[in-house]
């Protein structure tokens, strides 16, 4: 730290001098002389004078380690023991570097945070007697610092050192020596010459003394005592003090503690938003240093404070917060400014300006460690009216600053004074003087005592020598320049404060002043005793003929009735002409009339207004977000530049003029993100009424929208209040919006974004707030019909009581009201109801409605978009007079003088119909209508009561009515009752007419049949399939009448249709466990800790739910509970619950399926899940003639019931009959509804009939898996810790992975999961990656399912990896995500070809299970070798084998398509040998291979007779024979599946068989099947699960036929939890060639016989290449060539577009041309493909091309719908040396739709390649062919022999 003297402003006096005193005084140590030397521990000598000095003179600090006995100071802690003057100004301050805007940066040791001190200008005074010092100096001119020495208080300065030289911007050391026999000080003198620079400063640092300086033991100089005497008496009186208060003139001054408010106390945020808060003590966010306690000590106290924020940076402007005092007027002899401050790691200035805008400052930035120090600052005696600012600077982000108890007191009078008689006045010189002399503006006391403040408190006077004196300029209006006849007259009224007459006094009171006139100007005086009451003229002056200052004396004479009311003197000046002119001075009053100091009443309702024209200044609103360039700010229009004045109004709105002032925006450059933020200053609080109205200009084309938001201080919410949406034309507007009672501190905001097109003007100008005052204090409060507020003590009607609203600003109003008369819908709907006799029921919703103009934007109760409200939604389906209707709980009969209804309604809204209250007596009639309002009331929330009384008890119904339109939502709020009380029971029926019946007993005359369902109103037949499907489609809704209800909250005891089974006797006994309806208010004792005590819908203890009550029953006892039959569902029909199962023996919950008498499982839940409402969604999609089952399964104890509640089916009913046309977004379906193309193979029936899931349309799609049975084309990292697993939903659910699996949803389908066992260590991973998918992508997705739930989850990662392994990871998840299946999509895009790696981690605890299920890569995502299955089996060219060859062992070649066909085509059988083909095992597995997705495998072994597996092999009957067996497991699962496979065998003969030996061991009780899987999916062609009884090997026979493309599979499943007991041996294929082969017999009907009697596929027939070896398959071609499409371009250059009916598209960049040689680049000469004498091909390349380039030639003709039968062939031919370029295959729908059936990127295989695409679609299609160059050079792309199959014509 450091001690500054720094020159701020400049003073009137010539020169500034400060002084600072050393408080410890000493005494010399006499005899004692410093004349040894110092040595060092390095044995160096030092002069003694350095020892102790601050600095390391030794250089290894030996001199400055015993330094106790030194006294010395550095500033790092405080003054030390130092004193200075506060009266003098300017004075010293301690600082350091970070703080000061001006040097010294560094204290003396260099340290930035280090301190030092600094004068701001009061002496300070030091002890020494060998005093050291550092000095800093940054003068530019002359200045002085001088060091004295004094022995007396009061007494002589000896002066012993000065320094005027102008030092250079550095430390220097000085030493000064001192002997003296007497008690000293040291006192340093710091003086500057006056200039107006403020960068001008003088510091001291490091001052220390030698140990010969002893302290002495007092500290106290000669006749000091007497001087703190002295400075101590001072008695205020609070006389002496006012200040100028907003509304009530001059207020006398008090001590602020901030309890109730700010006391006038103003704070003005910094750029920063950095601003003083008034908060509750324990509320104040705890810091580090942060009081708890206000300076009292109570945690219930308030203070105001400033900290950092969050993000905040150390930036000396921005970090700044002011907090501004009124204007005060200060009468006593001297005034003090007495506070109480906490501080940490910041700075407090306080500041004083004089009404000349001096200021005079102090400066505070010790640390207190969170105690609250006193301070008290003595204002300077010159200074009678100044201002006060506390400035409070942060400098880190742990900065903190608290104020608390701020007094500015004056000192009372205490000289005697001589005896004067009763008509006289004393002076204080003995004098004695006229009464009529005192405060008239002349000197009559010869010491001026008559005209002092003191004399003159209560007397008003006023020469406008020193401000207004408290008078109060209330208006005024000045001419224009060119005055005419008809011109106004300016007017100005000055008004007085409020004065009294005296009681004692005989006379009237007397008004003296001087005035001067000119010409066209009078003067008028006027008095009045309310403030909006009648002026009562007292006298009229006009211009005398001389032009001089006149004298008036004018006698104020009182009505009567008036006389002893407080009044008011109006001085009214009035100018006829622009340049007339009225002057007043030396106002007085005589004595008969004092100030009160009261505020005149108010003769009407009428509130006081506070409004901004922005005439003066900002008013405190403020641009929050600067340096975008887009921003809020001040102006006129005659103030600005030719090149902004089109973005402001030409006019203001307060004046009308160019020169009227105004906000607006000022956009100086555009960007594509610029927000203009207008905001407010901060509000404390407001009342009931409070109305905001504003004008706005919002004009131009591209003007865009304004929003204005209201932001709590104490939330980061905001409530949009207003906006508006577009241009309003070149005109200023009205905004009137209702803030209503806040009752926190709050801000607004106006918003505007601009996206850089912002172009217009946008400005606002008269804001205005209307009626925002609370209620102000009452002397009293008489009368029954009100109510004292008892901390306000404002009186307020008694209506008022208890109504949800704060009216007396101290929630007084509001403490022991009845919580079951209230209701304000923040936590639900209370005890009221909604009718269900009506046509739709009440919303509750919480900020905007759904519809833009019509409904609230906040509730009324908290003022905010958080606050809940009920509404009507009067958009469809509601129709014209639909109404809703919501009923009171019941009421008892009133008393004589009845009870009251309080509500708060909203009606805003084009068509706004009606809101009526009723009263009824009998629970079957709507009753008495009370009340009724029609149409559109504007936006605001209307307050209302009505009386009511009845001799019964009697309920209210509120209705509101659906108007004509959507823009009518009628909204309520805050309901209350006053003197009522709840009756018990209900409300009867009345008898006297008859019930109403819903349903009749005998049906309507009908023509229906037996399939059809009658509606009961008119007879009207519908389809019984549309009856209990969620949709009404009978006009009464009958159909729908006995089905369940699709929402159900079981309020009001009903079950919504759901029933239970069981028998009534059962249900009837009470020890039966049985679900039934309950709620908190009837749970028994020992219940609390396993029952809900709250319902989830109300979360109140009335509120009902259904629970499985587990007092009664036994341990695995079950309850159902289930919907009758439901006709059918949506594709998007989801069932979604709340769960609550706590209880230290709870059993389980089931959803269950059931359809006739098959029952499937959907969702389980097992075990405690703590004490609070869970919520689950459960996926159905379309079921039929099905209902759902909720299963309870009672534990071993009582202790926990199962509780559900809010049952609901969401998104239920059946898709209606398609009524448009598809969008090129969207797929359509075969029943011709359309879905959004991103649902085409996500394994959701979207469609409702499964056409956008069928295998035809999806099984071109890469990286699309259900894990029905294997991971697809996943792979499973094998050098992770652990492995994903396959499940089936059936398996029972021994942990928390799911009950079923997303795709089929119920317990038939499988899922991959990791789970959490107490055998797997935590933070082991799992993996499995994606096929590498090209850079070359776009809108790419990955859409996938999960679920994670139970105790200790892991973690789920989904991670995108890169060719060159940079890694991304898209998605983490680390917590449970409830028990249900989730669905997350994201968008996938890479700079580099790159894989997707699922990753999970197995968490901590024993159950937490992570499942993936149905993920999807949408059709954009391009493999890099999905379209050729070729491609990854190719070879590289080895040995002597040329390219797409592969070598034998024996030397021989062999190709692609020869391998695994059952023929040894190498002759040593390399081809077939690991293809999974005969085996003994004795060699290894022959190809077979093991799954990589089960919990356990098939293991390769020898015989073991202590195991469960077989003693001997079948093969040599020994023990040292092979086979393979199930693994046997410590830990398995009943169910659990393991499986070993072949490769995919190309065809077999007809007389194929396969046969194998197997084992099944006495103790297994698991099974064996043997599966084919083939391009259609899953067979079963053989099982054994029988054990043997002589423990031996049994044979099993085969036949598999004819067969194209399949595998062989074995599956082991296991049946009990331990594996092993089952093996296979000497796997054998027999007759599977199809050489040779005369069988006429295919694998497909639709298979192609070649002569020689072998079979191909049919798309393979005419496809420009021979299948069959007898080449017959291209014979008769003429057929295939002439279907549309069909082409081989052997047609002239300009014909083939005709030719080939293909089209080029007009929309692409490039075109196809027709070629006939291949690029020289080809490393193989090439030409065109067409066989025999073919020349021609098309082609495109790159040359020229830009980025992005696509080709496309489309089908010119439409072919007809077709699923799997239509097939295109073509050869292609790509020259791509970077392997960027694409070829694509699309069918193109009606709509436009393009569907991606083939690709291929960068082919790598050399000459003309075949390929062929399968094409389906459920409508008429095209084929598009696309080349995507992507704007490189070098790629030459072709087409040739394009040929469709004859089915894709007929279709």
């Amino acid at each position: 730290m450091l001690f500054f003297l720094d020159r701020m402003l400049a003073f009137p006096m010539n020169e500034a001098f400060c002084f600072l005193w050393i408080a410890c005084v000493f005494t010399s140590a006499l005899g004692w002389q410093e004349t040894e030397s110092f040595q060092c521990d390095n044995g160096v000598s030092l002069p003694p004078d350095c020892v102790c000095d601050f600095t390391d003179q030794c250089g290894d600090n030996s001199d400055e380690r015993h330094c106790s006995n030194y006294e010395r100071c550095d500033f790092e802690d405080g003054l030390c023991s130092m004193d200075q003057n506060q009266s003098l100004q300017p004075s010293w301050t301690k600082r350091n570097g970070m703080t000061g805007l001006s040097p010294p940066f560094y204290d003396h040791n260099g340290d930035k945070s280090g301190k030092c001190f600094k004068f701001i200008f009061s002496p300070l005074s030091l002890p020494t007697f060998l005093p050291s010092f550092l000095l800093h100096s940054f003068l530019q001119e002359s200045g002085k610092l001088m060091v004295g020495l004094q022995t007396a208080c009061g007494g002589p300065i000896q002066h012993l050192w000065q320094n005027t030289a102008a030092l250079p911007n550095q430390w220097e050391r000085n030493v000064i020596k001192i002997q003296s026999s007497q008690r000293f000080q040291v006192v340093f003198q710091g003086q500057m010459a006056s200039t107006d620079e403020q960068d001008r400063v003088m510091a001291i640092d490091d001052v220390s003394f030698s140990s010969g300086c002893l302290p002495a033991n007092d500290g106290i100089l000669p006749c000091q005592e007497a001087l703190n005497a002295e400075q101590e008496l001072c008695h205020p009186d609070t006389d002496l003090c006012r200040f100028d208060a907003t509304y009530e003139g001059l207020r006398l001054c008090q001590a602020c503690g901030f309890e109730f408010d700010m006391c006038e106390w103003t704070s003005e945020a910094s750029a920063a938003h950095i601003s003083w808060m008034r908060t509750k003590a324990r509320e104040v966010p705890a810091l580090e240093s942060t009081p708890q306690q206000d300076q009292r000590g109570d945690d219930e106290g308030y203070y105001i404070w400033v900290g950092a924020k969050h993000a905040f940076t150390v930036n000396q402007l921005d970090s700044m917060a002011y907090l501004n005092s009124s204007v005060y007027h200060c009468l006593g002899k001297s005034c003090h400014l007495q506070f109480y401050y906490s501080m940490e790691k910041s700075v407090l200035r306080v500041r004083l300006y004089n009404n000349k805008e001096e200021e005079i400052f102090w400066t505070y930035n010790t640390s207190t460690h969170s105690q609250w120090v006193k301070a008290d600052v003595l204002i300077p005696e010159g200074l009678k009216t100044f201002k006060i600012i506390f400035e409070g600077t942060l400098l880190s982000q742990r900065s903190f600053m608290g104020l608390d108890h701020l007094w500015v007191y004056a000192c009372g009078q205490t000289q005697s004074r001589k005896l004067c008689s009763a008509d006289e006045f004393p002076c204080t010189s003995g004098q004695c003087i006229t009464s009529e002399s005192i405060c008239d503006s002349r000197q009559d006391c010869s010491d001026g005592s008559d005209e002092e403040p003191a004399t003159c408190l209560k007397h008003l006077t006023c020469d406008f020598e020193s401000g207004f004196c408290g008078l109060n300029n209330e208006s005024y209006h000045f001419p224009a320049a060119d005055h005419t006849a008809q011109q106004s007259p300016g007017v100005a009224k000055l008004g007085s404060p409020v004065l009294t007459k005296l009681l004692t006094a005989s006379t009237p009171c007397q008004v003296q002043f001087w005035y001067h006139l000119s010409q066209h100007s009078h003067l008028s005086v006027f008095t009045r005793t309310s403030l909006d009451g009648n002026l009562q003229m007292q006298g009229k002056t006009i211009r005398s003929s001389e032009s001089q200052w006149s004298h008036a004396k004018i006698d104020l004479i009182a009505k009567a009735e008036d006389s002893t009311l407080p009044f008011q003197l109006i001085l009214e000046a009035t100018v006829l002409s622009s340049n007339a002119t009225v002057a007043l001075d030396d106002i007085s009053v005589s004595q008969e009339c004092e100030i009160s100091y009261k505020s005149l009443p108010r003769t009407s309702t009428q509130s006081k207004v506070s409004k901004c024209d922005f005439e003066a200044n900002s008013c405190g609103w403020f641009e929050a977000i600067s340096g975008d360039h887009f921003d809020w700010v001040r102006s006129s229009q005659s103030e600005l530049s030719a090149d902004f004045e089109h973005q402001a109004p030409p006019r203001d709105h307060s004046l009308n003029t160019s020169q009227g002032h105004f906000m607006f925006i000022l956009k100086e450059s555009s960007s594509l993100w610029q927000v203009a933020k207008l905001q407010s200053p901060t509000f404390s609080q407001t009342g009931p009424g409070c109305i905001l109205s504003f004008w706005f200009y919002n004009y131009g084309l591209s003007v865009g929208a304004a929003e204005l938001q209201l932001h709590m201080e104490k939330s980061h919410d905001s409530t949009v209040l207003w906006r508006v949406l577009y241009n309003q034309g070149n005109q200023w507007s009205e905004a009137v919006i209702q803030l209503g009672r806040l009752s926190q501190p709050f801000h607004l905001s106006l918003d505007k974004v601009s996206l850089g097109i912002y172009d217009g003007v946008s400005a606002i100008d008269d804001i205005r707030f209307e009626n925002c005052t609370l209620p102000f204090p009452a002397e009293s409060c008489e009368g029954l019909d009100h109510f004292w507020c008892h901390h306000t003590r404002a009186c307020i009607e008694k209506l008022q009581l208890c109504d949800l609203v704060d009216n007396c600003g101290d929630r007084t109003d509001e403490v022991n009201c009845a919580p079951e008369l209230q209701c304000d819908f923040e936590n639900g709907i209370c005890n009221w109801e909604q009718d269900t006799k009506d046509d739709f029921d009440w919303t509750r919703n919480q900020g905007p409605t759904s519809t833009l103009n019509t409904g609230p934007m906040k509730d009324n109760t908290l003022g905010t978009a958080k606050g809940h409200y009920l509404y009507i939604e009067s958009s469809e389906p509601q129709a014209f007079q639909d109404s809703a209707a919501l009923l009171s709980p019941v009421l008892n009969a009133t008393d004589t003088k009845g009870c009251t209804f309080r509500f708060y309604y909203h009606m805003f809204g084009k068509h706004i119909y009606r809101l009526a209250i009723y009263q009824r007596i009998w629970s079957d009639t709507k009753g008495q209508l009370l009340w009724q309002i029609f149409g559109n009331q504007g936006n605001r929330w209307i307050r209302k009561h009505l009386n009511i009384s009845s001799r019964q008890p009697f309920q209210i119904l509120v209705e509101a009515s659906v108007g004509d339109g959507f823009t009518g939502d009628i909204a309520i709020d805050d309901l209350s009752f006053m003197d009522c009380t709840l009756y018990p029971g209900n409300l009867p029926v009345d008898l006297s007419t008859p019930p109403e019946t819903s349903v009749p007993v005998t049906l309507p005359p009908h023509n229906c049949t037996d399939n059809e369902f009658v509606c009961r109103s008119d007879g009207h037949c519908i389809e019984k399939m549309q009856k209990c499907d969620f949709k009404y489609d009978c006009p009464d809704k009958s159909d729908e009448a006995s089905c369940v209800m699709d929402v159900c909250s079981f309020e009001k005891g009903s079950l919504c249709k759901w029933y239970q089974p069981t028998a009534i006797h059962l249900i009837q006994d009470s020890n039966t466990f049985r679900w039934g309806l309950g709620n908190g208010m009837s749970i028994h004792h020992g219940e609390e800790n396993h029952r809900p005590s709250v319902d989830h819908t109300k979360n109140t203890t009335d509120g009902w739910y259904l629970y499985a009550d587990s007092s009664n029953g036994k341990f695995g006892d079950t309850a159902d509970v289930l919907t009758p039959v439901i006709s059918l569902t949506g594709p998007k029909c989801t069932l979604v619950f709340w769960t609550y199962m706590n209880g230290a023996t709870i059993g389980s919950l089931q959803v269950l399926i059931k359809k006739d008498n098959f029952t499937s499982k959907l969702w389980a839940q097992t075990g405690q899940q703590g004490a609070h409402w869970k919520r689950v969604e459960v996926f159905l999609g379309i079921q039929s003639h099905t209902q759902i089952v909720f299963r309870a399964k009672r534990g071993i104890s009582y202790i926990g019931d199962v509780a559900v509640d809010d049952i609901s089916f969401q998104d239920c009913s059946p898709l209606l009959g398609p009524e448009r046309k598809c969008t090129v977004h969207e797929f359509m379906c075969a029943n011709k509804h359309c879905i959004a193309k991103d649902k085409l193979c996500d394994f959701v029936n979207d469609c409702a009939d499964n056409s956008d899931e069928t295998t035809l349309i999806c099984r071109t799609s890469s990286g699309h898996c259900d894990f029905e049975f294997d991971l697809c084309s996943w792979e499973q990292e094998k050098d992770e810790d652990c492995d994903w697993n396959l499940k089936a939903s059936s398996n029972p659910v021994a942990g928390t992975e799911p009950a079923a699996d997303h795709t089929l949803g119920n317990s038939s389908g499988h899922y991959i999961f990791i789970q959490s066992l107490f055998s797997q260590q935590p933070m082991k991973t799992a993996r499995i990656s994606s096929p590498v998918i090209s850079k070359r992508s776009q809108n790419c997705k990955i859409i996938f399912h999960y679920h994670m739930y139970g105790n200790g989850i892991g973690a789920l990662t989904l991670m995108q990896v890169s060719v060159t392994n940079q890694t991304k990871v898209l998605l983490n998840l680390s917590v449970e995500q409830g028990n249900f299946w989730r669905r997350e999509e994201l968008s996938l895009f890479g700079d580099e070809d790159f894989q997707l790696k699922f990753e999970g981690r197995i968490g901590k605890g024993q159950h937490g299970d992570i499942a993936l299920d149905d993920i999807v890569l949408t059709r954009n995502c391009l493999s890099l070798h999905e379209s050729m299955q070729e491609e990854l089996a190719s070879p590289l060219p080895t040995g002597f084998c040329p390219l797409g060859y592969w070598e034998c062992q024996s030397g021989k070649c062999y190709r692609l398509e020869e391998r695994c066909n059952f023929i040894d085509d190498c002759g040593d059988n390399t081809d077939e040998n690991e293809c999974g083909s005969s085996c003994t095992f004795e060699k290894g597995w022959c190809g077979w291979q093991n799954s990589l997705v089960d919990n356990f495998d098939w293991v390769l072994g020898v015989g073991s007779h202590q195991s469960l597996r077989p003693p001997k092999d079948h093969t040599l009957g020994n023990e040292n024979g092979h086979f393979v067996y199930l693994e046997a497991t410590p830990v398995g699962l009943w169910g659990d599946k393991a499986h070993f496979r072949s490769a995919m065998w190309r065809e077999s003969s007809a007389a194929c068989t396969m046969s194998f030996w197997y084992f099944i061991s006495t103790k297994a009780t698991g099974s064996i099947q043997v599966l084919i899987k083939t391009e259609k999916g899953l067979s079963k062609v053989w099982e054994e699960s029988k054990q043997n009884s002589g423990n031996h090997w049994q044979k099993a026979d085969i036949l598999l036929g004819k067969l194209r493309n399949f595998e062989v599979i074995f599956q082991g499943i296991r049946t009990r939890d331990l594996g092993g007991g089952a093996a296979i041996d000497d796997i054998e294929f027999k007759n599977c060639t199809t050489v040779g082969e005369v069988s006429e017999i295919c694998p497909e009907p639709t298979d192609f016989l070649c002569r020689d009697k072998k079979c191909i596929a049919s798309h393979l027939v005419c496809d420009y290449k021979p299948d069959c070896s007898d080449r017959s398959d291209e014979a008769h071609c003429a057929l295939y060539t002439r279907t549309t499409g069909s082409c081989n371009f052997e047609t002239s250059p300009g014909n083939w577009i005709t030719d080939c009916s293909l089209t080029q598209d007009s929309e692409d960049d490039l075109d196809w041309a027709i070629g006939s040689r291949i690029p020289a680049e080809a490393l193989i000469p090439d030409s065109d493909h067409t066989p025999g004498s073919g020349q021609h091909f098309l082609y495109i390349n790159s040359s020229g091309s830009k980025q992005g380039s696509i080709a496309r030639i489309t089908t010119s003709k439409y072919f007809p719908a077709s699923l799997g039968m239509c097939t295109v062939r073509f050869w292609f031919y790509m020259i791509d040396p970077r392997s960027v370029g694409i070829l694509k295959v699309y069918t193109i729908e009606e709509s436009g739709l393009n569907i991606l059936v083939w690709s291929v990127i960068g082919n790598e295989r050399m000459g003309w390649t075949y390929a062929y695409a399968p094409l389906s679609s459920n409508g008429p299609f095209r084929v598009a062919f696309e080349a995507d160059l992507d704007g490189n050079e070098d790629i030459f792309i072709a087409l040739d022999d394009i040929s469709f199959t004859p089915e894709c014509v007929t279709g």
